[in-house]
C-alpha cells in the first residue's frame, strides 16, 4: 500500500482490496487514513495540521511502520 493510491469503490471495498487489507493487519490505524475523494483535499491539509485526528493518526502510523 503507497500513500496517496486512489482505489476504486466504497470503504468497504476498499478495505478488502488485498495490498489495503495486508496493512490495517499490520497497523489497524491506516484504516482511519482511507477516506473517499470528495474529502481527500480538507484531509490532506489535515495530515499536516497538528491536534486534528489525521495528524495524530499519522504520526501514530509512522511511528509503527518505524517498529516492524
Amino acid at each position: 500500500m503507497q500513500t496517496g493510491k486512489v482505489y476504486e469503490g466504497d470503504h468497504a471495498t476498499v478495505l478488502s482490496h488485498p495490498d489495503v487489507a495486508r496493512a490495517v493487519q499490520r497497523i489497524p490505524l491506516i484504516r482511519t487514513m482511507i477516506v473517499p475523494v470528495t474529502t481527500l483535499a480538507v484531509d490532506s491539509l489535515n495530515v499536516k495540521k497538528p491536534g486534528t485526528a489525521m495528524y495524530e493518526n499519522y504520526r501514530r502510523i509512522l511511528a509503527k511502520t518505524k517498529e516492524v
